[in-house]
């Protein structure tokens, strides 16, 4: 007997399943250039006046996330090494700046956009016909698609150029087309993880070797720092901004790792789902402010108070760890779950204090993220080098 539709749909939704970062990358702007077309709708039909710094901000975090997070060359043909690292942390750093100060850009720079989208569209199609291809059944395919997405860019920067008056609205709504097919054609491409053997060259041209959890803690990290110093330094904070922001970083760890606050829950459909409505949420929101500030910002608390659930499991795993060996070492798995732990601690004050802010002083908090990010940054370097000492006492049993 045949399953029944229903039945099949729900062992769908069961089945656990695995997307590769690069599709995920690709959805990615997808959404954002849908998102980012309904904001222009939105400006150029209501009199209601968005903060245009958010667009610059939102487009360097998303253009930051590839660099920093893929194992393999990201979009735009762009090698990951330390020095694409540090460009792309430079790149986050800037785009949260702009999406958590209001108005810090008051006037658009449509003409530098527009340079940087032709002349940078014409280099990247030049590359793409004028250097060797290995021989591939879908190279000829990608190689077109990726023209289409060069060719928009440079219509889009000629547009901004010489004021031809093109409705960026539907142009956007058109460019963002090739990235979802691209995300449907690399849906099954899921990288295996190998390590890269680092030849001796340029200290910033030497490949990354950090998991894809550990890169995405620094990005959490980095948002965490730059969040504190501007609350303590700044009067001016959007709320709109940082809650959003923090939705889109939680959502980007929920899709590529299945990292969610309350722990790590196996890649199934659902989870992607809700990831999915979590991007596209904060991606209005950032580019919409006041439309979902209320809301979101009720959700962002809720989901940090959600990080309760790790800390009763991590200090579970310390009293099994010190039952164990009967005495308490401070040994790097140990130092570690207490950075989480204190890490955990923070992200739960920081959901009270959106949901009141006068509970917690704003100084005092920005103080508590700052050492949240310095907790990450740390809890990192513990386990690379934990995961290093691993290897060496492997090699050695072996």
């Amino acid at each position: 007997m045949k399953d029944s539709f229903a039945n099949i749909i729900w062992n769908k939704i069961k089945e656990e399943i695995e997307i590769s970062y690069n599709s995920l990358s690709y959805l990615l702007f997808g959404l954002y250039l849908v998102s980012l077309s309904l904001f222009l709708y939105f400006n150029l039909n209501t009199s209601v006046n968005h903060d245009l710094s958010s667009i610059y901000g939102l487009f360097l975090i998303i253009f930051s996330i590839p660099l920093l997070v893929l194992n393999k060359p990201p979009i735009f043909q762009l090698k990951r090494n330390i020095l694409t690292f540090i460009l792309g942390i430079i790149l986050e750093i800037i785009g949260i700046i702009l999406c958590i100060i209001p108005n810090l850009i008051k006037t658009t720079s449509p003409i530098l956009l527009g340079v940087l989208l032709f002349f940078g569209g014409i280099t990247l199609l030049s590359k793409l016909f004028l250097e060797e291809t290995k021989k591939d059944s879908r190279t000829i395919e990608i190689k077109l698609v990726y023209s289409i997405i060069y060719l928009i860019a440079i219509v889009i920067g000629a547009n901004n150029m010489f004021k031809a008056g093109l409705d960026l609205s539907i142009a956007v709504l058109i460019y963002s087309i090739p990235f979802f097919y691209l995300t449907y054609r690399c849906i099954d491409d899921i990288e295996v993880r190998r390590k890269t053997e680092v030849k001796d060259t340029i200290f910033l041209f030497k490949p990354i070797t950090l998991e894809s959890e550990s890169v995405l803690a620094i990005i959490l990290g980095t948002f965490t720092i730059v969040s504190g110093i501007v609350m303590i330094y700044l009067n001016t904070l959007s709320i709109n901004g940082l809650v959003s922001i923090m939705l889109l970083l939680i959502s980007v760890q929920v899709t590529f790792n299945g990292i969610t606050p309350a722990g790590i829950i196996d890649k199934r459909i659902y989870l992607y789902t809700l990831g999915f409505i979590g991007l596209i949420l904060a991606m209005i929101s950032c580019l919409l402010p006041n439309v979902l500030t209320i809301h979101l910002t009720y959700l962002v608390a809720f989901l940090n108070i959600l990080y309760i659930f790790q800390i009763v499991d991590l200090s579970r795993m310390l009293i099994s760890h010190y039952k164990k060996l009967n005495e308490f070492k401070f040994t790097i798995p140990v130092i570690g779950m207490i950075c989480s732990i204190i890490q955990n601690i923070i992200a739960i004050l920081f959901g009270i204090f959106l949901i009141n802010q006068s509970w917690i002083p704003k100084y005092i908090m920005g103080i508590l993220l700052i050492i949240m990010g310095l907790d990450i940054i740390l809890m990192i370097f513990l386990n690379e080098k934990n995961k290093s000492k691993e290897e060496k006492d492997t090699v050695k049993y072996f």
